[in-house]
């Protein structure tokens, strides 16, 4: 479906339209032409390539014309030879139209003459009947209608083309009034086609008082000719024509402010800080693609398809380039599309770069002309700073986020918007961050969106929830400070529902929502508070905090104060609270993990199995009453079960084999504890259950699942310790 806004490739009318100044050089040709004093035949043209704007230029200076066509003194005749097919359609109409234009200067009889005269060139068989209505002599009918000999009845024996001809100059030489023959789009006939226009001029044209205005493109009217007379070659259009003027090519300039005109009224108008990133990408990418008035049409009009689609989510100089490429340069675009994985990571080997160059210009640069490529190398690099590293040897090791956070065309989680003019499937509707970075207070918003989002599954089966966590981190610094409390405590109130398993590490991915909350946490305060800021917000926001993120940011950030001998002790600067707010943290946590034991809420907790061990930790010398509360609940059906779900993990696999042979895909298996099980619970109870369990029907059918695949993985474990 098209927009209301598409332009049609419609030439303008008036001066007042004209934006690449081509009404000065209409008005001199109209005033050649109206300065013609008893014109034989003179025939002017107006050479220019397709789309440079031939046929305003023909309306303008038929604009400058009125006058003498509201005097009487010039009539004007506007051949469309496009809308007619067939040689002998055009002949006609071309008979048709100098005669309806002459017919009331004319005398009866000598009007009478001009179809004479055209039957006699033409010598024809067979045509379609209606050309007789075409003539004005009569007839009636469509142009699907049967055929029939008529021209032999209008070719008198005594009268020759030159008696008749000669008939016609003289009564026209009676005439006081000029007649202006335009004909225009030549050049979209076919080559038969505009070859018998050029005839039809020729042998009519020397007539008195009619002049011929035609508009074509040259190169292409002379390869025409040469074909079909290869003796004369561009000779024979210079005995048709006595004046030709090549249109005046629009000025840079103006085609530049037309197409930047164009790109606000359909995109608005960028902000300032912007301008120079788009007007960047404009003069290399896009400037020297517009060559013509079409051009800049030609890409209004895709902007006005595409930018509706994907104008919120993508950055608009980025999108302005792209589109430029998709229209005018088909082969890098798609040589671009199908290497998102080079275009968009920086390489990892320095050492490699010459290597890389060779590989990067057969992918991407294969098929560009050569006198192209540094220009087409520059292009890319604007649009992909990764490129960079390896055409220039500039590594841009640090801005990734920055781009993720301009939704650039070189970020990987954009790059997919600017091609399939959808949002990426690895990004979030620019709307949603922007809400959540405005209204930080609204619970139910921030609840809302999350809750949506995790229950959105994406492609890859992870769910949209961490795309939202991504676009936040990047989009931190957006954040006003007095934003950043009410945000996280919106935020740590519901992260337990948004730890979902779809989003957990898998193979080789070390990563999951939990992880995306503590980037997200630091991304918001690290840099802008001191660490005695930052501490009591943190503990602030984590008075409503859910369960089992309140155990691991406390975890975290109790941990960042203690020694360990396999690393390096965390500097005060990169540390999330005080020593005195993280011990506080610690003890309120502890009694949140007591609370939810005595209310049962405990069991339905996410992540419980890591939770008793944190509270065995944070218990100190009270470490017993984890095992103790534990194995009280072992007595119930349904919380040795969902022990089993909590304490069961899944590991992911690949055989790297041989040759270059390995798996291609992670495999899971179910994991069980091989050691300290038992801190926890009663781990001989525990198993004395599960065997109870897997044999009843006391329990659902998913809970038997459970039940018998933690047996089996535990089984299997001590299968492989007896070996």
């Amino acid at each position: 479906m098209c927009s209301d806004n598409v332009s049609t490739d419609s030439p303008i009318t008036s001066p007042k339209s004209d934006m690449y100044g081509l009404d000065t050089f209409a008005h001199s040709i109209a005033q050649s032409i109206r300065l013609s004093v008893r014109p034989e035949g003179t025939t002017i043209a107006i050479n220019g390539a397709w789309g440079s704007g031939k046929s305003s230029a023909i309306n303008l200076c038929v604009n400058h014309l009125q006058n003498e066509v509201d005097a009487g003194s010039i009539v004007i005749v506007r051949f469309n030879c496009w809308w007619f097919r067939g040689e002998e359609a055009l002949a006609l109409a071309f008979f048709r139209e100098l005669r309806a234009a002459l017919q009331p200067t004319l005398s009866a009889k000598a009007a009478e003459i001009l179809p004479k005269l055209g039957a006699n060139l033409l010598k024809a068989g067979s045509v379609v009947s209606p050309a007789l209505n075409l003539f004005g002599l009569g007839g009636a009918g469509s142009m699907a209608a049967g055929t029939m000999n008529w021209l032999s009845g209008m070719i008198d024996e005594g009268d020759s083309v030159e008696t008749l001809h000669q008939a016609l100059a003289d009564a026209l030489r009676q005439s006081d009034k000029r007649l202006l023959v335009v004909i225009d789009d030549i050049d979209r006939l076919s080559p038969d086609e505009a070859l018998l226009i050029f005839r039809l001029v020729k042998s009519v044209g020397r007539l008195p008082n009619i002049l011929y205005l035609l508009a074509y493109d040259r190169e292409i009217a002379e390869q025409v000719v040469t074909e079909h007379y290869p003796s004369e070659g561009p000779h024979y259009l210079e005995k048709i024509v006595q004046a030709a003027f090549d249109l005046p090519a629009p000025a840079r300039t103006d085609l530049n402010k037309a197409c930047l005109k164009q790109v606000e009224r359909i995109c608005g108008a960028p902000p300032q800080e912007q301008h120079t990133h788009i007007l960047n990408l404009f003069h290399e990418v896009i400037a020297p693609e517009i060559q013509t008035p079409r051009d800049v049409l030609r890409f209004a009009n895709a902007l006005t398809i595409t930018w509706p689609a994907i104008g919120s989510e993508v950055d608009l100089g980025d999108y302005l380039a792209i589109e430029a490429l998709r229209l005018f340069q088909p082969e890098i675009f798609r040589a671009v599309r199908g290497n998102r994985s080079i275009v968009c990571n920086i390489p990892s080997e320095r050492a490699r770069r010459e290597e890389l160059s060779s590989q990067y210009d057969d992918a991407l640069l294969a098929k560009v002309d050569a006198m192209e490529k540094p220009r087409m190398k520059r292009v890319l690099m604007r649009l992909f700073p990764p490129l960079e590293a390896v055409w220039s040897n500039v590594w841009h090791s640090s801005s990734s986020g920055r781009w993720a956070a301009q939704r650039r065309v070189c970020s990987s989680a954009h790059f997919d918007t600017y091609f399939r003019f959808s949002l990426s499937d690895d990004a979030a509707p620019r709307s949603d961050i922007a809400s959540l970075i405005a209204e930080p207070s609204n619970t139910s918003l921030i609840h809302d969106m999350f809750r949506q989002a995790v229950n959105t599954i994406r492609g890859n089966g992870t769910t949209r929830a961490a795309v939202l966590l991504d676009e936040l981190n990047v989009n931190a610094s957006r954040f006003s400070d007095e934003a950043v409390l009410p945000f996280l405590t919106n935020l740590f109130q519901i992260a337990d529902e948004v730890d979902v398993p779809q989003d957990r590490e898998r193979g080789f991915e070390i990563t999951g929502n939990n992880l995306r909350f503590h980037w997200l946490l630091r991304a918001l305060t690290i840099e802008r508070f001191s660490i005695e800021e930052r501490s009591d917000l943190i503990r602030t926001a984590c008075e409503t905090a859910s369960l089992a993120w309140l155990v691991d940011l406390t975890t975290s950030a109790h941990g960042q104060h203690q020694e360990r001998e396999d690393r390096d002790p965390v500097r005060e600067e990169d540390r999330l609270m005080t020593l005195a707010d993280a011990q506080s943290l610690r003890e309120f946590t502890l009694g949140k993990i007591r609370d939810a034991a005595g209310s049962g809420a405990l069991l339905e907790a996410n992540r419980l199995s890591y939770i008793l061990y944190r509270w065995r930790d944070f218990a100190g010398d009270a470490e017993h009453e984890v095992r103790e509360w534990a194995s009280e609940q072992l007595s119930d059906d349904q919380s040795v079960a969902k022990f089993a779900h909590s304490f069961m993990s899944t590991s992911w696999g690949q055989g790297f084999g041989f040759n270059g042979l390995g798996d291609l895909v992670a495999t899971p298996s179910d994991q069980v504890p091989t050691s300290g099980l038992d801190d926890v619970l009663d781990e001989q109870r525990f198993r004395e259950r599960l065997e109870e369990l897997e044999a009843s029907t006391a329990i659902s059918a998913e809970e038997q699942e459970i039940v018998s695949r933690y047996l089996a993985a535990w089984r299997a474990q001590d299968r492989g310790s007896d070996d």
